[in-house]
């Protein structure tokens, strides 16, 4: 730089201009401080942009305000909210931290849907509930109101089990419905905001109807392929013990029945985690029910079944606990009040004290699979993706929508005006 140009290199020295020797380095004054000039910057240009740094950049901050990150992109990237799960091969501390991360992604609607779903199936559940207890019930209110006719009555008819096992059936299926739809929910939340972009209530909704049909009916078929082995092995075993009962064997009869049984549960298991991610498949993938069954079993083929069936039971075991947690507080609070009927009554209320126990006990019930609800669904959703990173390197993919998706959303930033 020539010396009569008026105007010198921030922080050299006046009469010291530094010169470039011919191995390239710099001699001469002191390393430049870019914090201060010692002269106006060239005509027009601000003295920041000199150096490549926007004037917006480089204006002071105000008081008691924290300066702004350099590094314009790179600085955005950094400060960038994260997913709900890292785009990587997950740990069990990241699964869980997913399926506690979930609540707080969209807590209204993850809530609220829940909410509406499981409000929905509580209500047919009480009905088929309330029909399955009404001949008990009623047996009970006349045998305390004329014990002598107690012998004549039949308790445990074969209406009555029928009545009782359809209950059942009724609780158990619309129970299965409710979750997968669910569970749509969530899989849909868990992934799309995974690579940081969030996903809108309508697009959340179109999602709920175009996948909740085949959410339900995976869920059916689920339910069918897992409960083949029970079914079939117990059935083995009733029989054994059958046989041997006619051999007077009682012992090898009772011990076959257990082993049976125990097989039978075991092959239960074995296929509720080879389906357990046929749904978030769906979901994820756009396929259909039979894809999605298939899916599922080439996820976790081989060997890789084990890890996750350890951690499908840590998520039950913690989902169950957390459920039992809040539905046992409504079950006290029952318990007092038929206690109460009872007391005031003189024994005489006690079909009055055991129709508000059970609605007191399975509104508490329903109140803790709304709240527990999204545990689930977010840990199994998480499991899903990372086993799809671990074998197929999906977090690949992850990573490309991420970046998509930050591009988008990043402001346009100034270009710097070079020196002239």
């Amino acid at each position: 730089m020539s010396s009569d140009s008026g105007w010198t290199a921030p922080g050299s020295e006046s009469g010291g201009a530094r010169e470039r020797r011919a191995d390239g380095q710099l001699t001469g004054g002191a390393l430049p401080d870019f914090s201060q000039s010692s002269g106006p910057a060239p005509q027009g240009v601000p003295a920041a942009e000199q150096w490549g740094v926007p004037a917006a950049e480089a204006a002071p901050p105000a008081s008691g305000e924290r300066p702004a990150p350099a590094g314009g992109g790179l600085a955005r990237e950094l400060t960038a909210p994260t997913g709900l799960f890292p785009l990587r091969p997950l740990g069990l501390g990241e699964i869980l931290g997913a399926a506690v991360a979930i609540y707080r992604r969209r807590p209204r609607l993850v809530l609220g849907v829940s909410a509406i779903v499981f409000a929905i199936s509580f209500a047919i559940v009480t009905l088929a509930t309330g029909a399955s207890l009404a001949p008990t019930l009623v047996s009970m209110q006349s045998t305390l109101e004329s014990p002598e006719t107690s012998e004549t009555l039949e308790l445990g008819s074969v209406g009555e089990m029928l009545t009782t096992i359809g209950g059942s059936l009724v609780t158990g299926l619309v129970t299965m419905v409710a979750m997968q739809l669910v569970l749509v929910l969530l899989a849909r939340v868990a992934v799309v905001e995974a690579v940081g972009n969030p996903v809108s209530d309508a697009e959340l909704r179109a999602a709920m109807r175009t996948f909740g049909v085949r959410a339900v009916l995976s869920g059916l078929l689920t339910s069918i392929v897992t409960s083949v082995p029970f079914v079939l092995l117990t059935g083995a075993g009733v029989g054994l013990f059958v046989l041997l009962l006619e051999g007077e064997r009682i012992g090898w009869g009772i011990a076959a029945l257990l082993v049976m049984v125990g097989l039978g549960l075991l092959g239960m298991l074995y296929l509720w985690v080879r389906t357990a991610f046929a749904t978030p498949a769906i979901v994820t993938e756009d396929i259909g029910v039979i894809a999605g069954l298939r899916r599922s079993f080439a996820l976790t083929a081989g060997n890789r079944v084990w890890r996750p069936l350890g951690i499908l039971l840590l998520l039950m075991l913690l989902f169950s606990l957390a459920q039992q947690a809040v539905s046992s507080v409504f079950g006290m609070v029952g318990f007092m009040g038929y206690m109460a009927i009872l007391v005031g009554t003189n024994m005489e209320g006690m079909v009055a004290g055991m129709l508000l126990l059970t609605a007191i006990t399975m509104l508490g019930t329903c109140i803790a699979t709304i709240l527990t609800a999204p545990f689930w669904g977010g840990g199994l959703t998480a499991l899903y993706a990372d086993l799809r990173m671990r074998q197929e390197s999906w977090d690949i993919v992850l990573r490309q929508e991420e970046e998509r998706a930050r591009t988008a959303a990043m402001p346009a930033s100034p270009m710097p005006v070079a020196a002239g």
